[in-house]
């Protein structure tokens, strides 16, 4: 770390973030302490406080994201976004005077690591809470302990399940399923295909896109004519690739995230895949056009609309929110901003809203979120939580994105 990012941080009282800086970094993946109260997790030391709990005049706020593994460029934009927007409240005052204090932990992209770090968060620190969750596996790992706690959980994952059916301590920032899917299907739909062959990573975030693809199809009059999976870790999908072009699809659909949505372009690209290749949010960052090379080149995806704000007519209500945010962190990290990091700027903006309203106790801030979140304009989208929706997004969080020239290309709205 550069020492005057190290004296800054010191001259402004952030101990707590400084620890986490140093032990996660922000310019390297966080690695395996090996021992202390993150050692436990595989991943690094919690940003400050001791056992007995947090710093006093402090705020906790837990923080459980893949910072390394399978999912680390979704998980490294998360953590980062969030010890940001931490430094600048805390540079502001904090809330009512005191410090907002976060409590990092990686968990390696595993789900087990996962609920040992909130155990830890939950019984240590005493935070009044958590938000993460990077993968969908992960996140919907946590609910029981999260619900057994009565601590309220800010998912940055996509499953649906994580919030339908509605759980009264969990909500979810992330497009879910079922506003992803509709839009893949509306644009095959428009387009006259019909016959399309579908492949999923094997884990709860493909699964889930492949099973609101098998509700959704028919009403969008597509059939599929084969379906694949593969782990979210394998390199070549050349064997299931083999097997689903012998079926003629018009179209290849896939439901994964970034490496392995890479790979898979690459893969059908290399076996002379000449349909569209349709793909989900999970590789709405650019990581997966730096991995696919020039195999990347007429991908189309929905995402949210950080992608492609500066093509966003002035009129949408997002796009001050999304050109602001990508300066900020651009400007601090000299890092592209992502969609991903974009989740977790809506989920700590909504809960320093509840605590700024003076909803300190895990119950007000979950009362708070569910009541008070309306028409709250963030990077992911527009959200309402109410009683019987807590994801709060409508089709509008969404838009269709392709791939030209080594950059992404707003397709429609």
């Amino acid at each position: 770390m550069a020492m005057g990012r190290l004296r800054a941080l010191m001259s402004i009282g952030l101990w707590p973030l400084l620890l986490a800086v140093l032990v996660a970094g922000c310019a390297a993946p966080a690695t395996n302490t090996g021992g202390g109260s993150g050692g436990e997790t595989g991943g690094p030391e919690p940003a400050q406080g001791s056992p007995s709990g947090p710093a006093s005049g402090s705020i906790p706020v837990g923080v459980i994201v893949s910072v390394t593994g399978a999912a680390s460029t979704l998980g490294k934009p998360e953590r980062d976004t969030l010890l940001m927007v931490a430094e600048e409240i805390n540079a502001a005052g904090g809330i009512g005077g005191k410090k907002l204090e976060l409590f990092v932990y990686d968990d390696e992209s595993d789900p087990t690591k996962a609920v040992l770090a909130l155990k830890k968060l939950l019984n240590e620190h005493k935070v009044v809470a958590v938000i993460g969750g990077t993968t969908s596996t992960s996140s919907l790992a946590m609910i029981p302990e999260i619900e057994r706690a009565q601590v309220p959980f800010l998912s940055l994952a996509s499953d649906m399940r994580i919030a339908t059916p509605v759980k009264k301590w969990v909500f979810k920032v992330a497009q879910g399923d079922d506003l992803v899917v509709p839009k893949l299907l509306a644009y095959l739909q428009k387009r006259g295909i019909r016959n399309v062959a579908w492949m999923n990573s094997a884990n709860d975030y493909g699964e889930g896109g492949k099973r609101e693809f098998e509700a959704q199809a028919k009403r969008y009059g597509i059939t599929a004519v084969g379906f694949a999976t593969f782990k979210a870790d394998d390199k070549s999908m050349v064997p299931q690739l083999t097997n689903l072009r012998a079926k003629r699809p018009e179209a290849l659909l896939v439901y994964t995230t970034v490496p392995s949505g890479a790979n898979v372009a690459q893969n059908a690209r290399q076996l002379g895949y000449d349909i569209p290749i349709l793909q989900s949010n999970g590789i709405a960052n650019k990581a997966f056009i730096e991995q696919a090379k020039e195999a990347a080149e007429g991908v189309v995806f929905t995402a949210g609309k950080l992608l492609v704000a500066d093509q966003l007519p002035d009129s949408d209500p997002q796009k001050s929110v999304l050109l602001a945010y990508r300066k900020a962190f651009e400007a601090k990290y000299n890092d592209p901003a992502n969609t991903f990091g974009g989740h977790a700027w809506d989920a700590i903006q909504m809960l320093v809203a509840a605590l700024k309203a003076g909803a300190t106790e895990p119950a007000a801030i979950r009362d708070y979120l569910e009541r008070n979140i309306q028409q709250f304009v963030g990077v992911t989208g527009v959200f309402t939580f109410t009683p019987e929706d807590h994801n709060g997004l409508r089709e509008d969080a969404l838009v269709l994105i392709e791939i030209r020239g080594g950059t992404w290309k707003l397709l429609e709205p």
